[in-house]
């Protein structure tokens, strides 16, 4: 039974005769240390000041009998407030408390007598607001019978917002990551469009200048021909990006195809070296080649190692001054090989040092003529390195100069003995003097006429013949 305060109490009900025979008197007798809110003092003062809510049930037909000011707050009207609500079936005052399946949250606290959990349950108040409590139900036993319910909740709402609100953010930023990954498919794919678009002219008007030197030369005035070696060189400028551009797209996008082959390397780099000592000659640089082994066969990918050496000794003669000299290094380090470009350039300034291998990372912004170029190399070289299983690794000093570093693995593939004799003996084509040609268009020779006159009095005069090779 219920006192005027609304406060249950356990009592013994006794019948004893009335006065008159169709009368009777009925005593209540309250059990002694039964009262449910001494029962419920100690954990509330526990609760005071968090977000705690304790409720006690009567058992079986869940009548609550106390709750504090946090349990009855999850309540709707009529039901948060305390005369409304004690006395009352949590099946009437929570109508809502329910499963899925339409069950109430409590059923297996009687079906099982076990402690129920539920996390994070929804409770709607007057105002629609969502609240998200974990409700924990508890029997509580006399002489093996279940007797109480007592029912612990706590608020969890703003963890459960937090949540949702950190998933919102996560599945904006996966969606603004894969929209950021369509726009740089898309502007690789335009890359390579354009690319592709590019290289085929400027193949046909590389080849046709070639063919206006091969035949018809002599035919050409002088002052011409300086315009055709302009038209050449930025022709292969131009190419020279749009390969780059391509290379790096493949690469990055994993179509870059290695074709290794076993080749000396001593005898290779030594090559390249001479096919541009034309550029080092012209700047006044010496380039000095010195080699740990007398011959070194190692599987490499041709091409991709002329590019990338090319690319370095491109670097190394444009940023080093006239009268300075660059070291061409072949050294084993254990089981690795290394080719070291080491110029007595400008050098990199420390804080560009991590950046030299991206993309458009230049160390030297000024727009000086003589130092023109894209930022794509090194980045090109890095990748050609790593996907010809090597590394590559940078040292440099401002004023001192720059130390480039390849690192390749001391290994060897199956392939045509033949082959093999003719790439480490053979003598270099015309090819490789084509690819120096491309990649050292952004340094400008004087065009090779010896005191060529046009006819109106122009003189022409070449540095490049009186030097020596």
């Amino acid at each position: 039974m219920f006192t005027r305060s609304f406060h249950a109490r356990l009592v013994n009900v006794i019948r004893l005769p009335g006065i008159m025979p169709d009368e009777a008197i009925i005593v209540f007798n309250e059990v002694p240390n039964s009262r449910i809110e001494d029962k419920l003092a100690g954990i509330e003062h526990i609760s005071n000041g968090t977000d705690i809510g304790i409720a006690i049930f009567g058992v079986p037909d869940m009548i609550l009998l106390e709750a504090n000011g946090n349990f009855l707050s999850l309540l709707k009207s009529p039901y948060d407030i305390r005369k409304n609500s004690v006395g009352v079936s949590l099946s009437k005052i929570a109508a809502e408390w329910v499963n899925e399946d339409g069950s109430f949250v409590w059923k297996e606290v009687f079906s099982c007598g076990i402690v129920i959990k539920i996390p994070e349950f929804m409770v709607k108040r007057d105002t629609d607001d969502e609240t998200y409590v974990d409700i924990t139900f508890v029997p509580i036993k006399e002489n093996e019978t279940i007797k109480y319910v007592l029912c612990i909740t706590y608020d969890v709402t703003d963890k459960v917002l937090n949540r949702q609100l950190a998933d919102e953010y996560s599945m904006a930023i996966e969606h603004q990551r894969n929209e950021y990954e369509k726009l740089l498919k898309t502007k690789d794919e335009f890359f390579n469009f354009i690319s592709h678009e590019f290289k085929v002219p400027l193949t046909v008007i590389c080849a046709a200048i070639q063919t206006i030197e091969n035949m018809y030369r002599n035919s050409v005035p002088p002052k011409v021909r300086k315009l055709i070696h302009q038209i050449k060189q930025n022709s292969l400028r131009q190419l020279r990006l749009v390969n780059n551009l391509l290379d790096i797209s493949k690469a990055e996008n994993g179509y870059m195809k290695i074709h290794k082959k076993n080749i000396d390397i001593v005898w290779f780099t030594k090559s390249i070296i001479d096919s541009v000592m034309l550029y080092a000659v012209d700047r006044g640089v010496e380039i000095k080649f010195i080699s740990d082994f007398e011959r070194k066969i190692i599987a490499i990918d041709e091409e991709k190692y002329e590019r990338v050496l090319l690319n370095l000794l491109s670097n190394a003669i444009k940023f080093t001054p006239c009268g300075r000299s660059i070291e061409v290094k072949i050294f084993p380090d254990r089981d690795k090989i290394c080719v070291m470009v080491k110029d007595e350039g400008e050098g990199i300034p420390e804080d560009k040092i991590e950046l030299v291998f991206n993309r458009f990372v230049q160390a030297d912004n000024t727009l000086s003529r003589e130092r023109v170029g894209t930022g794509l190399g090194l980045t090109l070289v890095r990748l050609l390195v790593n996907a010809m299983g090597g590394e590559v690794f940078v040292e440099s000093k401002v004023d001192v100069g720059s130390i480039f570093t390849i690192v390749f693995p001391m290994d060897e593939v199956e392939e045509d003995e033949a082959y093999n004799k003719e790439i480490s003996f053979g003598i270099p084509d015309n090819n490789l003097v084509y690819a120096a040609a491309i990649e050292f268009s952004d340094i400008y020779l004087q065009y090779p006429e010896d005191n060529a006159q046009d006819n109106d009095g122009t003189v022409y005069q070449s540095q490049i013949e009186k030097k020596t090779i």
